[in-house]
């Protein structure tokens, strides 16, 4: 297979025997039909029991019935920073960082557990983000997590993944921003950024990006569509457990609503 797009960028075509997919992430790849014969095709889930699928690519008048396969023969560990955008066009300087830390957290009284960012548990407000923004009603809860950004600005937003409440071990979480694409400068093991693994050059850009176990990971995007935007993982039940933040622009920078637009909540 050979990848030539991720999330809407073009990529130099890079071949691949697998692909490693999380939630939210999309690939386009080609196989070229050269060479007729059977092939077995797998698909596993990483870290859980299943399920499993298995097929297979079989050539017009070949016949497959005695055929066997070898699951997970001949594959190559399939890394996301091997893809480079086609499009060698600079990318901007960062202004400024901003750090997103996710983590596992329990209460200790109710010993209910959640997940975090910045060991925040994120609660949407009763009235639409959008419209308290543009109305300057923004006297959140202090679990709606807000990070501003101004028209214009270069962010970079530094992941770490942290220990989880009882520090055994930490869960890999596929990050996805709304409302724009970011540049993957570089990924790592550890807490501290190394600034010599990050790409300056071509890094692939998409909007989603799986953040490892143990792992920091730099990602910077161009703050360039006002709006109140989520930044979150993708895995359900973390969003839901309170594993988001919302990136927000002054509301200086947003259009007005529709006229006879409907509003509720505080407003």
């Amino acid at each position: 297979m050979t990848v030539v797009e991720v999330e809407e960028s073009f990529v130099e075509p890079h071949v691949v025997t697998n692909l490693y997919i999380n939630a939210g992430e999309r690939y386009s790849v080609l196989l070229k039909a050269d060479n007729p014969g059977c092939y077995g095709m797998s698909t596993t889930m990483l870290q859980r029991a299943g399920p499993y699928g298995n097929g297979t690519l079989v050539y017009s008048g070949v016949d497959c019935s005695n055929t066997t396969f070898m699951i997970g023969s001949n594959v190559v560990p399939f890394n996301p920073l091997d893809l480079h955008n086609l499009n060698k066009t600079s990318i901007p300087n960062a202004t400024r960082s901003l750090n997103v830390n996710p983590r596992q957290v329990r209460n200790l009284t109710t010993t209910i557990i959640s997940w975090t960012i910045n060991d925040i548990v994120f609660k949407m407000p009763g009235t639409p983000l959008l419209l308290s923004d543009y109305y300057q009603e923004t006297e959140y809860s202090p679990n709606t997590q807000i990070l501003t950004v101004q028209m214009g600005e270069v962010i970079d937003l530094v992941l770490v993944n942290q220990y989880r409440w009882d520090n055994t071990t930490q869960e890999q979480h596929p990050w996805h921003l709304h409302g724009h694409s970011f540049w993957v400068l570089g990924t790592g093991v550890g807490t501290v950024v190394n600034d010599s693994l990050l790409n300056l050059v071509d890094p692939v850009k998409r909007d989603t990006f799986t953040l490892e176990q143990k792992h920091w990971a730099v990602i910077r995007f161009q703050a360039n569509n006002p709006g109140t935007w989520l930044l979150h993982c993708h895995i359900s039940y973390h969003v839901i457990m309170g594993m988001t933040v919302v990136i927000s622009y002054p509301s200086s920078s947003l259009p007005s609503p529709p006229a006879g637009f409907p509003i509720c909540g505080d407003i």
